[in-house]
């Protein structure tokens, strides 16, 4: 699939709970099994240097199970809802080229209404399937 030959609804799928529920130990889990790619809707690990704290992926894990989203910018720069949203939909094709499905994992972007516009105007364009934990 690609995002430019979408043309009605894309369902993705959602990993959304608070922090230090497991989130990303469910997505390595699911990625040991299935061929997943991580779209990572953490606002903390976005920014590189921020390995403390964030519970990032480790460079072990991210090799097993590609992921989006981490390590983005440097501290010093402002990152937002918005701006993650304009990149989603090329994590998106990356993932699809990789013959991956993305999954969407974090608390704060995926709460967000921006995911419910990646990439388009339409509201219609994502219908993410949630799976709270």
């Amino acid at each position: 699939m690609s995002w430019s030959a979408v043309s009605g609804a894309v369902r993705l799928r959602v990993i959304c709970g608070p922090t230090g529920a497991g989130k990303t130990d469910l997505a390595l889990r699911l990625g040991s099994m299935l061929p997943l790619a991580v779209i990572s809707a953490d606002s903390r690990q976005v920014y590189r240097k921020f390995d403390i704290g964030t519970a990032k992926p480790t460079a072990e894990e991210r090799a097993r199970v590609p992921h989006f989203g981490i390590d983005v910018v440097e501290p010093e720069e402002s990152y937002s809802a918005a701006r993650w949203a304009e990149s989603v939909p090329g994590w998106l094709e990356t993932a699809w080229a990789m013959g991956r499905e993305p999954v969407v994992v974090g608390a704060q972007y995926s709460a967000s209404p921006s995911l419910s516009h990646i990439g388009h105007t339409d509201s219609r364009c994502c219908t993410p399937i949630l799976c709270r934990i």
